[in-house]
């Protein structure tokens, strides 16, 4: 009686086992044709004898590039957006802007976690975490900085009723997001000796809590105008507080807010001085042997090389006054970038003297980029707020345009028209585009077959590349 049992329980495994099987070889012979076909179709990268799937795979994360820089509504993560919109696929470049957490956790992603090649710091926390030694001794032989970037405001935005800096004594006061450092806060108001009732809540929630009168004011650094205060509408009840230099703290430069910077939050006519600290694009220093040099390296170049474009009136008007040849005092500059910096300082040293009366000539400066005719600014849509707010909204007011500084063209890679590109001498950014198009070519093995297939695929390329297709 007890040997059936054992029997059958044989036999089902058996057949369960030739079932798998069969199970098995179907999905082979099913995945055959879906695989060839998607193959075929272009929807999976062809593997062939001279490259493997592996190589596929490395080929793409070879030029990636990850920048982690600020949180939803702060410019940085605007700027870093630009990036990636502007040096995307430059020479297989892929730019990957991430989302950070705090000025101080930007710092800590850059050191500790995987994948990221890039960050952009306030300058006063990187000094500071490097003095403090928060997590390595040696901050300053480990990141190096590829250029200065844009000034970040301090921002105050208070209830009306707070009406000068005194007036926060003992009130809530939210002086940062989680984790970060508040340094310039924390010594504003040291230096003005008023003690208040600290917290540290996101952006979007401490401006949800100042709206409800959970909160009496808070501290904001970015660079103006920020999406997160444009997207007040015409919630009341709200303006920004001027804030008194800093003895001692160089660092931190004098500032201004006005009008047409956030019409709800000030004044017609009126200024607000604040603060300011300059940002950093701050990179890992790896060795020139190591591959992600190599892939910092082309960014770089693609950097300096493209750093008219972003000044256009279509990107953040910070990148107006970013001078990517500016020193950063006390730290070391990435070597590709130095390289570059040094080549553009000898080739001013070098020019020639200026022309005679009779044959003017432009001044060349080192530092500053030759100014470029903007285009017309369409000022953003500002819409009202989209929960009722104890704060009761006013007779509605026309938006004001955003205080969009004139962009400029650098003086490195000069702008050219896309209707006079093919006509007289090359200039040195068609030379430079014609270079990446070679190379592009030999990367992906392209073999035009004729020379109008050939200028039809360099259209295509040069229309990618500067933005024309956006």
């Amino acid at each position: 009686m007890k040997i059936v049992p054992q029997i059958a329980r044989q036999v089902l495994g058996r057949l369960a086992a030739t079932a798998l099987n069969a199970t098995a070889m179907s999905a082979r012979a099913l995945a055959a044709p879906i695989l060839a076909g998607a193959l075929m179709g272009g929807l999976l990268p062809q593997v062939g004898q001279a490259q493997t799937y592996n190589e596929f795979l490395r080929k793409a994360n070879a030029r990636s590039i990850a920048i982690v820089s600020g949180m939803p509504g702060e410019s940085s993560l605007e700027l870093a957006n630009d990036l990636a919109l502007v040096l995307d696929c430059v020479d297989g470049l892929r730019i990957v802007p991430v989302v950070g957490k705090s000025d101080q956790g930007n710092i800590h992603d850059l050191l500790f976690l995987r994948g990221i090649d890039m960050a952009i710091i306030p300058a006063d926390t990187l000094e500071h975490v490097a003095q403090e030694k928060t997590y390595i001794n040696d901050l300053k032989g480990v990141i190096s900085y590829v250029a200065p970037m844009f000034s970040q405001e301090i921002h105050l935005v208070a209830a009306d009723t707070i009406t000068e800096l005194s007036d926060l004594e003992g009130k809530f006061v939210n002086l940062g997001a989680p984790g970060s450092l508040a340094l310039g806060p924390q010594k504003i108001l040291a230096n003005a000796g008023v003690s208040v009732i600290a917290s540290k809540y996101s952006p979007q929630l401490a401006l949800e809590r100042l709206i409800d009168g959970s909160l009496d004011a808070m501290f904001l650094i970015g660079g103006k105008p920020l999406g997160l205060l444009e997207r007040l509408g015409d919630v009341t009840g709200l303006h920004l507080l001027s804030l008194p230099a800093i003895p001692g703290e160089e660092i931190y430069q004098a500032a201004r807010f006005s009008h047409e910077d956030y019409p709800t939050l000030v004044r017609a006519g009126d200024e607000v001085a604040t603060l300011a600290v300059p940002s950093v694009l701050a990179v890992y220093d790896w060795t020139p042997d190591n591959p992600r040099y190599t892939k910092n390296k082309a960014f770089v170049d693609a950097l300096f090389a493209r750093q008219n474009y972003l000044r256009r009136p279509a990107r953040h008007p910070k990148w107006a006054e970013v001078d990517l040849y500016a020193d950063l005092p006390g730290w070391k500059r990435f070597a590709a970038a130095q390289a570059l910096v040094d080549r553009k300082r000898a080739s001013v040293r070098e020019a020639p003297a200026p022309a005679t009366a009779s044959q003017p000539q432009a001044p060349v400066r080192a530092n500053t980029p030759e100014p470029s005719s903007p285009e017309p600014v369409v000022a953003p849509v500002r819409r009202a707020s989209p929960t009722p707010s104890p704060r009761t909204p006013p007779a509605a007011a026309a938006p004001k345009p955003r205080n969009t500084a004139a962009p400029q063209a650098a003086a490195s890679v000069p702008e050219t028209p896309a209707s006079t590109a093919s006509s007289g001498p090359a200039s040195d950014a068609d030379t430079e585009l014609e270079r990446l198009f070679e190379k592009q070519l030999r990367d992906y093995g392209i073999t035009p077959r004729s020379e109008a297939e050939r200028a039809q695929l360099f259209n295509a390329f040069r229309r990618r590349v500067l933005g024309e297709d956006e």
